[in-house]
């Protein structure tokens, strides 16, 4: 996991991208902005979203365009990597850009391609670590996915979240 997490910070995180230079890689600051969640009174930190992703939970980040999706999850990769480093989990993020992975239907098949796509030499390993419960998934792209059959599924839970809201 510690070979991914480093080949992983190399790769494009979404859209995500300095916007002075253009550069898709490399340190940005994040700014805190709050996470309003459904039933939540408070808005809460990026680090209890990954505290809670650890504990199981799921979420779906919604915002309009340019509002700091990518970014955020960017930051929960940070956050879910430091603590694997410092050997606080034994769980590690994996963050998907679904934009490169089009046309793909089975999770091994994506997560290899990921594997790949990041130049970490061992893909058969993120499988595993995935179907043992060591991966924690962030999936980014929901809204950048063309395939209508995908799309459709998404736009369907999107409305059903937005009622929740």
């Amino acid at each position: 996991s510690l070979q991914y997490l480093e080949d992983r910070w190399r790769h494009k995180f979404g859209s995500v991208y300095d916007p002075a230079t253009g550069n898709v890689c490399g340190e940005l600051k994040y700014v805190e902005v709050g996470l309003n969640c459904a039933g939540e009174q408070e808005s809460i930190t990026v680090e209890r979203f990954a505290t809670d992703l650890l504990d199981g939970k799921r979420f779906a980040l919604l915002g309009e365009y340019g509002v700091g999706k990518s970014m955020t999850l960017r930051e929960v990769f940070r956050t879910l990597a430091k603590r694997r480093r410092s050997d606080t989990t034994s769980r590690f993020p994996i963050y998907l850009n679904l934009r490169e992975h089009q046309g793909q239907q089975e999770p091994a098949e994506i997560l290899e391609r990921h594997a790949r796509n990041i130049g970490f030499a061992h893909d058969h390993q993120l499988v595993q670590a995935w179907k043992a419960g060591y991966a924690v998934l962030l999936l980014d792209g929901f809204d950048e996915v063309s395939s209508l059959g995908l799309q459709g599924a998404w736009q369907i839970g999107r409305a059903s979240c937005r009622e929740r809201v």
